[in-house]
């Protein structure tokens, strides 16, 4: 699978990407991962929860 995030308004700070693998009832996890880092630079400072769209893909 590979999602794809077309557009991140996110506004100048330190993120981690935090993805996990389960069931549709949330109540089994198969697999999580935490390793992706990234800083973004910019004027805006922004705080608070978004909605994100993304696209979902099947690859291989």
């Amino acid at each position: 699978m590979r999602i794809t995030v077309p557009s991140l308004p996110l506004g100048k700070g330190e993120f981690i990407v935090f993805a996990y693998v389960g069931d549709e009832t949330s109540l089994a996890l198969y697999d999580q991962k935490s390793d992706v880092r990234f800083r973004v630079e910019s004027p805006v400072w922004r705080n608070g929860l978004m909605r994100v769209d993304i696209r979902w893909d099947v690859v291989g």
